[in-house]
């Protein structure tokens, strides 16, 4: 099994049955079953309620031995309704999590970098505070956005990894100094000095 983006892990505990395997042509056939629960927390319960269930599949090469996994030079997806016994082709659509990786960059990794920069090397400009706080403005919004779109990808990092966990408490303390900012007095006036 894979956990995200890792190198997959061999499943201590095997639940699947082997029924019948064959070596024909340079091809390996293999029909295999599985409990619809396991028990095992790795595993997911397979639904026989009548909705569809995705299952992706993946072909490669092992390099040397067979616990030495490759990357795949073939995949797919199969929708798969259990109850009805019927499957058809599915599309991954990954355009959201394409999304929310472009507005991440963009905001952590472009727009609070610039803000940043202005605020270090943009003083020359009497406009520069104005600057800097538009693009970090510009910055958590964008982010945010991104956040609420990484929340909507169905079986997102943000309902089972600490990929989401972590990008929310960043967000969070970005949304703080925004807040902070906002509240903090001019510099010119006493209570300045209680203020970072």
């Amino acid at each position: 099994y894979a956990s995200g983006h890792s190198r997959p892990q061999r499943d201590s505990q095997n639940d699947l049955t082997l029924v019948t395997s064959s070596f024909n042509d340079n091809v390996i056939f293999v029909s295999f079953r599985r409990a619809l629960s396991t028990g095992d927390p790795k595993d997911r319960d397979i639904d026989v309620s009548g909705k569809s269930q995705f299952i992706v599949w993946a072909i490669g090469d092992t390099s040397g031995t067979y616990s030495a996994l490759t990357q795949h030079f073939t995949q797919g997806a199969q929708s798969v309704n259990f109850a009805e016994g019927s499957s058809t082709t599915a599309h991954i659509d990954s355009t959201k999590k394409d999304v929310h990786g472009v507005l991440m960059v963009l905001s952590w990794g472009i727009l609070i970098p610039i803000g940043i920069a202005v605020a270090k090397y943009g003083r020359v400009s009497s406009h520069w505070f104005q600057i800097h706080r538009f693009v970090q403005i510009l910055a958590v919004t964008v982010a945010t956005v991104g956040i609420f779109v990484g929340i909507s990808i169905p079986d997102s990092h943000f309902r089972h990894k600490q990929h989401g966990a972590i990008g929310i408490v960043v967000l969070v303390v970005g949304i703080l100094q925004l807040i902070i900012a906002i509240l903090r007095p001019h510099p010119d006036t006493p209570n300045r000095s209680k203020w970072y």
